[in-house]
Parts: structure tokens; C-alpha cells; sequence
């Protein structure tokens, strides 16, 4: 009897588990596009971002998500690393991380509509 106890508790506490992630999941989705959105941003900017930290918010799926990206530069002079955090609060940036890396672009580029650099 004690072990069909155990057993249905063990069973009780992975089912709970698995509906908490599955909750979770649309936010990190939603989260996961707007870190994709930063960094193709980036990459189709012509901007060259200095190496340093930036804060923004941007709406999505009916709600307001907080982003920071962390620009840091490499080995390479005319490569910049971008990673991208984002969170449903500013404080909590937890959902989502991506990372990508930015090439300088001829001083000749053209800027793409809507690839504005965000301080």
C-alpha cells in the first residue's frame, strides 16, 4: 500500500510539472521571436552598434516584452557579437536568449526600412 502511495504521488508531481511547462511555453515562444527579431534587426541595419549594453520594449502577441542586448566586439575588428535576453518584465529578462553576430558593412550600405537603431 505505502509504495502504490509513493508511486501515485511521484506520478501526481510529474503530471503538475508538465502542465507548468506547457503553460509556459506560448511566453517563451512569443519571447523567442521577439530575441529573433533583435538580432535580424542588427544583422540588416546598417548601423555599426557600439560594444555595449542597450534596453528596449517592443509589443507582440498583445503584450509588452523587455529586451536587452549585449553588443561586445570579437577577435575580428568587423564582427560584433549580439546576445539578446528577453523577459515579460524589465527586471526578469529570463524567457528567451539568442545569440548572433553582426559584420560591418561598407560605408556605402543602405539602410532597410524599419532596421533603425534602438538606445
Amino acid at each position: 500500500m505505502a509504495v502504490m502511495a509513493f508511486a501515485l504521488a511521484a506520478l501526481w508531481k510529474a503530471l503538475i510539472q508538465g502542465i507548468a511547462v506547457t503553460d509556459a511555453l506560448p511566453d517563451r515562444i512569443v519571447a523567442r521571436w521577439v530575441a529573433h527579431n533583435r538580432v535580424v534587426m542588427r544583422q540588416a541595419g546598417a548601423q555599426w552598434p557600439e560594444a555595449r549594453d542597450y534596453r528596449g520594449s517592443e509589443e507582440m502577441a498583445g503584450r509588452t516584452w523587455y529586451w536587452e542586448e549585449e553588443v561586445t566586439t570579437t577577435g575580428e575588428p568587423q564582427l560584433r557579437r549580439i546576445t539578446v535576453r528577453v523577459g515579460a518584465a524589465p527586471d526578469a529578462l529570463t524567457l528567451a536568449t539568442m545569440e548572433g553576430f553582426i559584420k560591418q558593412r561598407p560605408a556605402h550600405a543602405v539602410e532597410l526600412p524599419g532596421a533603425r537603431q534602438q538606445r
